[in-house]
Formats: structure tokens, C-alpha cells, sequence
């Protein structure tokens, strides 16, 4: 029964790497939707290096695709900005013509500089130019030689070699 388990997570990789990184769905929200217990989850990461791969793939792109966006907003809200909308309003009243009357008018929204994105933009800047906001680069390169060990030790296990 779990190896039944294991191959209908194996063959579902592709699908979960999209719900973490379009949908932010968390490993709780993936073991549900796949109907598997937690105690199952953890051991197939633990077990099958080619999950926890996947995963931290999975999360290392968001984390690019996140990241940046998250960075122009804080600058953007940092500097402060201006929001044009549109409002439209519809009156009862009837024209000559027996039309009804509708008004359209832009509101313009300014927001001031926030002094709190400037500053949480300061803090977790560093010179770095390929991560800029990494918080803790080495801490980084430690998981990423991790997960190729893992990696490659999967493939040993998955070749006999072990």
C-alpha cells in the first residue's frame, strides 16, 4: 500500500513543484490534497531524495519570483506613490433622448513615503548583486550542497550502488 502511495506522489512531482510556486500551497496543503497522511509525507522526504528535491526546487523558484516582486513593491510604497482609478457612477436622470446619464471620474489616491518599507528594505539589503536579500547567504549555499548530496545519493540507492 505506501509503495502504491509513493508512486501516485512520484508521478505527481510536476504538480506539486506548480502548486508551491503558483498557488503558495504549503507541504500540509500538498499531503491533503494527495490524501496521505503526515507521518507518510515525512518519510517519503525523508526516504525518496527526489521529494525534498523537488521541494526545495520548488520554493527556491518562488523564492525568485517572489522575491523581486516583493522588492518593487516595498520601493515603490518606500517612495511613495500615486494611484489613479476610475469611478463610475450611473444617475436616473434621462436625457432629451431618453438615454440615462452616466458619469465617469478619475480618483487620484496619493500614499505618502512609508518610512517603515524604506527602512525594512535597508535592513535586508546587502551588496551582493546575484541575491541582494538573501538573509543568511550561507546558510543558502549550505542547503543547495545539501540537496545535491541528496540528490546524488538517490541515485546511488536507485542504481544499487549504495
Amino acid at each position: 500500500m505506501a509503495d502504491s502511495k509513493w508512486n501516485l506522489v512520484k508521478n505527481r512531482l510536476d504538480e506539486i513543484k506548480n502548486w508551491i510556486i503558483y498557488e503558495s500551497a504549503t507541504e500540509k496543503d500538498i499531503y491533503t490534497r494527495l490524501q496521505i497522511s503526515k507521518n507518510s509525507w515525512i518519510k517519503y522526504k525523508r526516504e525518496y531524495g527526489i521529494l525534498t528535491a523537488t521541494l526545495f526546487e520548488a520554493k527556491k523558484y518562488k523564492g525568485q519570483i517572489l522575491v523581486p516582486r516583493l522588492v518593487q513593491t516595498l520601493e515603490k510604497l518606500a517612495f511613495g506613490f500615486t494611484e489613479h482609478e476610475a469611478e463610475i457612477t450611473e444617475n436616473e436622470i434621462l436625457n432629451e433622448d431618453g438615454e440615462i446619464k452616466i458619469t465617469r471620474k478619475i480618483v487620484h489616491k496619493k500614499y505618502p513615503p512609508s518610512e517603515s518599507a524604506a527602512w525594512k528594505l535597508l535592513k535586508n539589503y546587502s551588496r551582493d548583486t546575484k541575491h541582494p536579500f538573501l538573509d543568511q547567504p550561507l546558510d543558502h549555499r549550505l542547503k543547495e550542497k545539501k540537496l545535491e548530496l541528496e540528490v546524488k545519493a538517490q541515485k546511488l540507492k536507485e542504481d544499487n550502488d549504495w
